[in-house]
């Protein structure tokens, strides 16, 4: 495992929970998320990107 996540202070403070990705399943269930298709969505906290 690697990548800028690694670097020192960039670590996250813990696991994520349910609640974290709730905002983004009820979007994709919800009218708005209709025409959302073929998409991948990192939910990883921040960890491919910080």
């Amino acid at each position: 495992m690697g990548g800028p996540a690694l670097e020192p202070g960039r670590l996250m403070p813990g696991m994520g929970a349910a609640e974290d990705v709730v905002s983004a399943v009820l979007h994709l269930a919800s009218p708005a998320g209709q025409f959302v298709t073929g998409q991948a969505r990192a939910l990883d906290g921040g960890f491919l990107i910080s």
